[in-house]
């Protein structure tokens, strides 16, 4: 999905905070309600031993295939090692440094889930089983950083880029794209990004869940 294409992203948006740190607190920007797109999705809470998972062995490698059809080069995708929730839940700390939240709530039918640890630490929910992290309905990408920009830098950072507004979401400031590509299956899909506990969290969603899916799923969240 998305893994190449999200880090473009938010190294565009990481670089526009710097750029605009200078002033970020001279620059008036509104943040958008979270009530946005209205969701007719029913919502069930997360049992985590309920979850199937895509995988044969706990660990094994997997070396995603690029498919893309973006007009720009690419570098080639990394290795991840792929496990079922609870034992993903418990080896992401290892890359982490701190257990990372998951959401209490899914879409009912959410019959999947698989962690794939690599540079980040994927996680993945789906209606269905799924050989590569890009092609999963839900993906939270989760990874350690020394750097969190302040709310005011986010606020201004998101309104440099075309299609990125600031949707708050209970204390927390999210920026999120409703209509981000895909280029590897020519679709657009959801992706909102935010910071807690010094882990960057990026959570994308596939249609037909909406932006008040993602909005309700990520209020949800906590440590397992």
């Amino acid at each position: 999905m998305i893994i190449r294409k999200r880090f473009l992203l938010l190294a565009l948006l990481l670089v526009a905070v710097v750029a605009l740190s200078v002033y970020s607190f001279s620059k008036p920007v509104n943040i958008t309600s979270s009530n946005t797109t209205s969701s007719n999705t029913k919502f069930a809470i997360v049992n985590m031993d309920s979850f199937n998972w895509s995988g044969q062995n706990e660990g094994e490698t997997i070396v995603p295939e690029s498919h893309s059809s973006s007009p720009y080069p690419e570098p080639a995708y990394p290795p991840f090692s792929r496990f079922s929730l609870i034992r993903g839940i418990n080896e992401a700390p290892k890359r982490l440094g701190s257990v990372p939240m998951l959401p209490t709530l899914l879409p009912e039918g959410m019959n999947y889930a698989d962690v794939y640890i690599g540079p980040t630490v994927d996680i993945c929910f789906s209606y269905k089983a799924t050989q590569d992290p890009r092609f999963a309905d839900i993906v939270i990408e989760i990874s350690r950083t020394g750097y969190v920009p302040s709310t005011e830098q986010r606020k201004n950072s998101a309104s440099t880029f075309p299609g990125f507004k600031l949707i708050q979401v209970g204390d927390t400031c999210v920026v999120i794209n409703e209509n981000a590509h895909d280029w590897d299956q020519g679709t657009t899909y959801i992706l909102a990004d935010f910071f807690y506990n010094n882990l960057h969290y990026v959570f994308s969603a596939r249609p037909p869940l909406t932006t008040q899916d993602v909005i309700i799923m990520i209020e949800s969240m906590i440590p397992p």
